[in-house]
């Protein structure tokens, strides 16, 4: 019928004009078929909430993520990082894609930081809520429960360090 359905490119990838069928033989399944992938850099901020709120910025390249259906995953690598003034809790802002409403919350483990502070009984993530782009910091502290992570546990020095990768579903 003349429609271009499948095209290979000069460098050798293939492209569809549709989704790819995967896992299901020559049966077609909606549900087997990858239709949405994407790569990207995001632009995220640490910032607060409850407070004052001076931000910083990712760097190019160091907020990347990948989309797979409604799946996000995130890398985040922020280095030598001025918070000075910051006041409230902290905050990942703009995550690359809203967060579904799956009636939950999604946890974010940090993976290293530097010049933040940390008590030997607290462990820190950052945590989802449905329909935003934004994390918020919470502490889990031994034999008690959650609280928002103050920013004072952020040295407000310009060499704050933040390194995590995660995963949340999307819209």
């Amino acid at each position: 019928n003349g429609i271009e359905k499948i095209k290979v490119q000069t460098d050798g990838s293939t492209s569809f004009s549709t989704g790819i069928g995967l896992g299901n033989g020559v049966t077609y399944s909606a549900a087997n078929e990858l239709s949405d992938y994407e790569e990207g850099t995001a632009v995220m901020q640490i910032g607060a909430t409850g407070g004052s709120a001076p931000t910083t910025q990712c760097d190019s390249n160091n907020c990347v993520y990948t989309k797979i259906g409604n799946q996000v995953t995130v890398r985040v690598t922020w280095d030598a990082k001025n918070l000075a003034g910051i006041g409230g809790y902290i905050q990942l802002q703009g995550l690359p894609f809203t967060v579904s409403n799956t009636g939950g919350h999604f946890v974010l483990p940090v993976e290293m930081t530097n010049y933040v502070a940390w008590s030997g009984n607290e462990k820190h993530v950052f945590y989802t809520t449905a329909n935003t782009t934004n994390a918020n910091g919470l502490s889990s502290r031994d034999n008690l429960s959650w609280v928002n992570w103050a920013s004072s546990d952020w040295d407000n020095s310009t060499s704050i360090s933040l390194y995590m990768s995660f995963t949340y579903l999307t819209t």
